[in-house]
């Protein structure tokens, strides 16, 4: 009976093409991840994910990060227009790294907008800060291999990267098109 019952459900597909456009935030990570967990313990090998963002909550973005680390799933992303912030943080988690040469990626220390009047609040915003600040570099110097005039200029200000530079630096593996094969069905990673 239950070689039946295993008959008639369908198989997994051993590859999974689809689009990631979204902020990272907790409620696009939470659909993000339970998607992978799902389809990997389906029996999916490999997900392969066209993957936009400007970015997003630093936490969210560590979050990914480190799923996408411990996932039973490889996990491939491509970069085929901006990746920036948060979302650099959770791209460098994948399996694999793949950027067209004329993909962006933007990479920066934390910010906060500080609203709160009071010295407490602002002292408490700073410590934030520099926790934030400190994780973010522990990330990005683990896979970069920047000059150091670009970690010069991250200390201050926003650093862009083309699809070039990605690849030169190791923010990405390879220069490579998100091309899913005729016929594949492509979906899309936040349902």
């Amino acid at each position: 009976m239950a070689d039946e019952v295993d008959a008639e459900k369908p198989k997994a597909p051993e590859e999974i093409w689809c689009t990631f456009c979204g902020d990272i935030d907790a409620g696009n990570v939470a659909k993000l991840v339970k998607g992978l967990t799902t389809v990997g313990a389906q029996g999916t090998k490999r997900v392969n994910i066209l993957f936009q963002s400007w970015g997003g909550y630093v936490g969210d973005g560590v979050f990914l990060y480190n799923s996408l680390n411990k996932l039973g799933v490889e996990v491939i992303l491509y970069n085929a227009g901006q990746v920036a912030s948060a979302a650099t943080l959770a791209y460098l988690g994948a399996s694999g790294r793949k950027t067209t040469a004329d993909a962006i990626f933007m990479i920066h220390k934390g910010a906060n907008n500080p609203n709160a009047s009071g010295a407490g609040k602002l002292k408490a915003l700073a410590a934030n800060l520099s926790l934030e600040d400190a994780r973010i570099e522990t990330i990005l110097r683990d896979h970069l291999h920047l000059p150091e005039e670009l970690w010069t200029q991250f200390n201050y200000h926003d650093v862009f990267l083309s699809g070039e530079d990605a690849v030169k630096y190791g923010m990405a593996d390879a220069i490579e098109e998100f091309s899913p094969p005729a016929g594949t069905k492509v979906l899309n990673a936040l349902g």
